[in-house]
């Protein structure tokens, strides 16, 4: 312990639990403009959320983002909902097929910054 009573090996929190409670209207924002959908049961199935995972893409060197996108696409054909267009459905797909660096990149684009 230091002489002054502190605990030099724990320095103090630069945030408070309160901070990581509180909404941050910037990194909350919508970075993906969703179209409109014009069906009245629209919704996106937890398996096809899921299957979409499975294909995830991390953006790692080892990675091929075009072959990412090749098989992203293949998924979300193998679905059709009446009164839906297909980059309505992409685009909201799109953010569960990232992780890591990639899903990181992808909420560092600047809000409405993804519209197809």
């Amino acid at each position: 312990m230091a002489e002054d009573g502190g605990d030099s090996l724990c320095p103090p929190p630069k945030r408070t639990m309160g901070d990581y409670m509180t909404l941050n209207p910037s990194k909350n924002a919508t970075i993906i403009v969703n179209p409109a959908v014009n069906a009245n049961n629209f919704e996106i199935k937890p398996s096809l959320i899921s299957l979409v995972q499975q294909s995830s893409f991390s953006g790692s060197d080892l990675e091929d983002p075009n072959q990412h996108i090749e098989t992203f696409l293949q998924i979300c054909d193998t679905i059709k909902m009446n009164g839906v267009l297909e980059d309505a459905l992409r685009v909201r797909l799109f953010p569960f097929s990232l992780t890591g660096k990639a899903r990181a990149w992808l909420r560092s684009c600047p809000t409405g910054g993804v519209s197809s």
